[in-house]
């Protein structure tokens, strides 16, 4: 056995072996060290990956909490809405009585009161014109009061 291992080193044969055993070595080396690199990265965009699932449900419940309460507000402004337009409705009711109420009133012929009436110019006489007016005074109906002394 040493005899063969003699002449298979004086052939080469061992040393080549050899040099394929640390070529190899060295081959394996290089590959373990790039399937780690690989590892890492695959790593790296799982956590990525991970990280924006999570951003993503985040926002999609803070959307979620958004929405319910743009629906809340929703219903609160179409319930006020509702309400302020019974009120209306109410008010126009309510109005359209009263204008009913004043027009059978305006209907009725009412005594007006009396009016200034001016006095006849005269011939010969000179001046403005000047009005007579028929106030009364208090509650009673007879007499005249005083009033300005105004020329028309």
């Amino acid at each position: 056995m040493c005899a063969g291992n003699i002449i298979d080193d004086i052939s080469g044969k061992t040393a080549a072996e050899r040099r394929a055993r640390k070529e190899q070595k060295k081959a394996d080396k290089e590959a373990k060290r790039r399937q780690q690199e690989l590892d890492r990265l695959a790593a790296e965009r799982e956590a990525a990956a991970a990280q924006q699932k999570a951003e993503l449900a985040a926002m999609q419940a803070a959307q979620e909490q958004k929405m319910q309460a743009q629906a809340a507000q929703q219903a609160e402004l179409e319930r006020q809405h509702a309400a302020r337009m019974e009120q209306l409705k109410k008010e126009g009711t309510a109005a359209t009585a009263t204008a009913r109420s004043l027009q059978v009133l305006a209907m009725k012929k009412q005594n007006k009161a009396p009016t200034a009436t001016q006095t006849k110019a005269v011939k010969g006489t000179r001046g403005a014109k000047t009005t007579n007016v028929g106030l009364r005074m208090g509650s009673s109906s007879r007499g005249t009061g005083s009033g300005a002394n105004l020329s028309v």
